[in-house]
């Protein structure tokens, strides 16, 4: 037997957690001498298309964000001030980003927390988009982990315990 809780509605299970892990202390780290910035939805992960281990899948994710939230200018603002020898270059394909979710609705509360705390302050920022360590993991209903913990990074989200 069928049971239909809402008429015309797709209904699915799904759901999206999205974990961040940045190192707190201020590190050495070259900067590149371009960053694009490419706007675009988070969805379906993995197949988004986006690396999260590398920079550019990193910034995608929070330019992306920063759109949603409609704080772009605010973002621009930031990383001109982090980073004032890196050319920055920004694109996104929506003309119209009303009532347009980037981010999985379910996680735009942990992507909205990192986009407050990377605005705020610039070794966050920096760390987040350049540094080899920064842990993000984007999950489905396939599976449940979590962020490299410690007393030297800032956490949002799950935490891996091993």
């Amino acid at each position: 037997m069928k049971r239909i809780i809402r008429k015309n509605t797709f209904e699915t299970n799904s759901s999206s957690s999205h974990s961040f892990s940045i190192c707190i202390k201020d590190k050495k780290i070259s900067h590149p001498k371009e960053i694009n910035f490419e706007a675009h939805e988070f969805h379906n992960y993995p197949f988004d298309g986006d690396d999260m281990s590398s920079m550019q899948g990193r910034a995608n994710y929070l330019y992306s964000i920063a759109i949603q939230c409609f704080m772009e200018n605010k973002l621009k603002e930031a990383l001109q001030k982090a980073l004032p020898n890196t050319k920055l270059k920004f694109e996104h394909e929506y003309r119209e980003i009303k009532n347009t979710y980037l981010i999985n609705h379910q996680a735009q509360y942990a992507g909205s927390d990192l986009l407050d705390r990377v605005l705020e302050d610039s070794v966050l920022l920096i760390n987040y988009l350049l540094d080899d360590k920064t842990d993000v993991l984007i999950t489905g209903d396939y599976d449940y982990s979590g962020v490299t913990g410690g007393n030297d990074r800032f956490v949002i989200g799950d935490v891996k315990y091993e």
